[in-house]
């Protein structure tokens, strides 16, 4: 079974923008090299270009979508991990190498 995953396209100059089906709805994600911090971090959007999450760090292996009070963010996790467990933190160099963040199921009923 093929994993699915953010297609995020990494550069520290900058920031990646797209927009991806996730559940019923499409949203619109910004991905950024922090330089100063040495981290990746995310926006995310309505299609109305409405903020839902603003400069939210990318940790490994915590659901980027965890905690976050919103009715309009969709009931998934999004967990950034390197499946070979090669990698145990996200570097710029590993991240969409080894280290990708993946869309799965919240096993939940909405």
């Amino acid at each position: 079974m093929q994993l699915e995953y953010l297609p995020i396209t990494k550069s520290k100059n900058k920031k990646d923008r797209f927009i991806i089906e996730l559940g019923k709805d499409n949203y619109i994600f910004e991905v950024y090299w922090n330089p100063i911090g040495k981290y990746f971090a995310f926006n995310m959007f309505d299609v109305d270009e409405n903020s839902i999450i603003l400069g939210r760090k990318i940790t490994y292996n915590i659901n980027m979508l965890d905690n976050i009070i919103d009715t309009r963010v969709p009931d998934l996790i999004i967990l950034p991990v390197d499946p070979s467990v090669e990698h145990k933190k996200i570097t710029y160099d590993n991240f969409m190498d080894s280290v990708k963040c993946y869309i799965l199921s919240n096993g939940g009923g909405g």
